[in-house]
Parts: structure tokens; sequence; C-alpha cells
């Protein structure tokens, strides 16, 4: 009797397992699409909004002004002071970054807006620091980019 109950559970899971591989597809599924109807499917989906895969101009990423951070802590700002700071700094960020990339400028205009929001930049640093501490703070600046940026060596 064990055999037969043994005989019959196997039976019984083997064809469990045999119709479990078996795939059931409802009429209402699409099966997988081929590789080339992919390639397709994205060349109609570029095509339809009007974007080429043609290499684009990159626009240069500046760096936020918001890492200022530390420099400002050094010319004597407080926490509040330096988020204020940083605030308004991402919203010049932003002006600067729709000039950038605005096609619809000559590249005279992208640098006089650009120009024109570094003055805005200048001009609201003055006023959160105050004089004194601005000052500080660009001589910081001026310090650290001749850092950064060694002369070059001129042959003789």
């Amino acid at each position: 009797m064990k055999k037969l109950l043994f005989i019959v559970f196997a039976v019984a899971g083997i064809t469990n397992l045999a119709t479990a591989q078996q795939a059931k597809v409802s009429p209402t599924m699409d099966p997988l699409p081929t590789k080339a109807e992919s390639a397709k499917a994205t060349q109609t989906k570029s095509a339809a909004s009007g974007m080429t895969t043609a290499p684009v101009a990159s626009t240069k990423q500046a760096k936020p002004a918001t890492n200022n951070t530390a420099a400002y802590k050094k010319a004597g700002l407080t926490d509040t002071e330096i988020s204020g700071i940083n605030q308004s700094m991402v919203e010049l960020d932003k002006k600067k970054a729709e000039i950038e990339n605005n096609s619809k400028l000559t590249p005279e205009q992208k640098k006089n807006g650009v120009e024109a929001v570094q003055a805005e930049r200048n001009a609201v640093l003055r006023k959160s620091m105050g004089d004194v501490k601005y000052k500080t703070f660009t001589i910081q600046q001026a310090q650290s980019q001749g850092k950064a940026k060694p002369a070059k060596a001129v042959k003789g």
C-alpha cells in the first residue's frame, strides 16, 4: 500500500512540474518584441520627439556656488547667513544654466548674460557679507584659485 501511495504522489508531483513549466499565455498578452523590433521602436520614438543620435555639443558644467560653505565660514559668516547666501547662489546658478543652455542666444549674448549673473552674484555676496567679510572672502578665493592653477613656466 505504501508503494502504491508513493507512486501516486510521485506521478502527481511530476505532472505538476511538467504543467508548471508550460507558460500559460493569456490571449491579451503580446509576445516579446525581437531585437529588430525594439531597435525600430527606439528609432521611431527618437524621430518622433525630434531628437537625433547626432552628438550634441556639451555645455560646461560650472561648479555650484553652494560649494563655498567652508570659505564662507573662514570669512566669519554664521550658519544662518551661509544658508541664506546658498539659497541665493542656487537661484543664480539656475539663471546661469538657463542662459548657457539657451540655444536661441548668440555666444556674445550668452557671455553678457553670464557676466550679468556674475555681477549679481558679487552684489548679493557683498550685501549679505558686508564689506570686510566680502573682502576676506574674495582674498581667500583668489588664493585658492592661485593654488589650483599653477603659473606656466616661462622658457628663457
